[in-house]
């Protein structure tokens, strides 16, 4: 049996809001956890550094219902190639890889004491890959991270 629903129903709304909520409640300690590991690793800079890549995350996805997670590992992967000592070719950056790019240059240029630099955050960014991926899941088309 299929129920349609327009855009604005109000159940549909409070479904996702519920779902939305529920996410929050198992993302919080998973969070806190990884940014204790991530304070062990690198200290405030190694922080810094996520922490930025979550605000301009959440920044740039908040009014947008269509991003995947999958858009902010692929993101995540193309700032750490950038910032590898080797150079590895690879396809044009999307979008929000890009934006990401251009805030983490312009966080470094602005703080460049109060990040971690390029030697110590392809190393913060893979646990951030591996972050992200975990708990997004399998789904192909997930939206857990950014639940």
């Amino acid at each position: 049996m299929r129920v349609s629903c327009p855009d604005d129903c109000l159940y549909l709304e409070s479904g996702s809001d519920y779902q939305q909520k529920r996410l929050a409640v198992q993302f919080m300690p998973v969070r806190r956890e990884f940014y204790r590991k991530l304070d062990e690793l690198g200290g405030k800079k190694a922080v810094a550094l996520f922490n930025l890549v979550e605000v301009v995350i959440f920044g740039y996805f908040q009014s947008r219902r269509d991003g995947q997670d999958a858009e902010i590992v692929a993101a995540l992967q193309a700032l750490r190639r950038t910032l590898s000592p080797l150079h590895v070719p690879a396809a044009p950056m999307p979008v929000f890889a890009e934006h990401l790019k251009k805030e983490y240059d312009t966080f470094k240029k602005q703080n460049p004491e109060d990040i971690a630099d390029a030697s110590s955050a392809t190393e913060i960014l893979d646990r951030a890959i591996a972050f992200v991926s975990r708990f997004s899941g399998t789904d192909f088309q997930s939206q857990r991270f950014l639940g």
